[in-house]
């Protein structure tokens, strides 16, 4: 589990269950040792790997006396990890060890491809041209630099460009590459190893221009072959000779912009009515005869008999007529 877990995060992993077969192993650059080994004491391997090279030595075992821990350190280990661990602990460890290790060791000239960085005076070229960087970017390429190839995980790379407390967001990051790529003007010399982090890539140096080809020998001037002789000139009349040439007028030159041609209305196509009807707005009573028909109509009442005829009574005048008669009579 250990092996499988160091190999997702980027470390290429070995393993030996012996301690002899540890001292016959080449020198890696860190050694994770356990001391409860079958043939020589953890204490005995951790002494003469450091005699004979110097990894970085990290114990990793289930001894958690004081008394063990100071013998191991003392014996040349650089850190002492009591069992049980989580893997994050341990790669923070091995990035630890890695960090001092590479402080003493680290060269001062690192040169990569067509990429070339100088850790003295912090000064980066690519392909001879002179890089300005930040010291962000100059960070994060080192921790690319110090080993190319590997895949550096990103948590690596803002612990040591940043610090191991960053608890900012780690967008941040992706800012910083953006920009470090663009300025290096090699888009394929940083790679991104999607779910792990970064690391740097093999781009072969640019080839040397070919050399220009030798000039070719110049050719022997040819003799120009003999042209034919000219038809002689056809004779003119003397009176043709004497009459002046017409001079020819150019054409005119045409209108650039021909007016448009007059359109007159075709009394065959009705145009459409544009006239803009206003609205009337004249406000109406309400008829009562239409909203009510009964009170149109007066009630009609049935007809009344005509009053009695008063009797003829005779005048004075024919009264006293005929008195006068009946007294004449007498």
């Amino acid at each position: 589990m250990l092996v499988r877990g160091l190999t997702r995060a980027g470390y290429e992993t070995g393993s030996v269950t012996t301690g002899k077969a540890a001292l016959e192993w080449p020198v890696p650059d860190v050694v994770l040792l356990d001391l409860g080994l079958p043939d020589i004491d953890g204490i005995e391997v951790c002494r003469r790997l450091r005699q004979s090279s110097d990894p970085a030595i990290i114990v990793v075992t289930a001894r958690g006396e004081e008394s063990d821990r100071v013998l191991a350190l003392d014996e040349g280990a650089d850190d002492y990890l009591i069992k049980p661990f989580g893997l994050n602990e341990l790669l923070a460890r091995i990035r630890a060890v890695q960090r001092r290790s590479s402080h003493h060791t680290a060269p001062q000239l690192l040169q990569h491809g067509v990429l070339t960085v100088n850790m003295r005076t912090r000064k980066v070229a690519v392909c001879d041209q002179n890089v300005a960087l930040t010291p962000k970017e100059f960070a994060i390429l080192e921790c690319l630099a110090s080993d190319p190839g590997r895949t550096v995980s990103r948590q690596e790379i803002l612990e040591r460009a940043w610090d191991e407390h960053w608890y900012g967001p780690t967008k941040v990051l992706d800012v910083h590459m953006a920009a470090l790529r663009r300025k290096l003007g090699q888009p394929g010399l940083i790679e991104t190893v999607y779910g792990h982090g970064f690391r740097l890539a093999d781009v072969p140096a640019p080839d040397a221009p070919p050399a220009a080809a030798p000039p070719a020998a110049a050719a022997p001037p040819t003799a120009a072959p003999p042209t034919a002789a000219a038809p002689p000139a056809a004779q003119v009349p003397p009176a043709a000779q004497e009459r002046p040439a017409t001079p020819v007028r150019p054409p005119a030159p045409a209108a650039r912009f021909a007016a448009p041609a007059e359109r007159r209305p075709d009394p065959a196509v009705r145009r459409p009515d544009l006239t803009v009807k206003r609205p009337d707005l004249t406000v109406k009573r309400p008829d009562p005869a239409a909203a009510d028909p009964q009170a149109a109509d007066p009630p009609t009442t049935p007809p009344q008999p005509a009053p009695p005829a008063a009797p003829k009574t005779r005048s004075i005048r024919a009264a006293s007529r005929s008195r006068v008669s009946r007294r004449g009579k007498r």
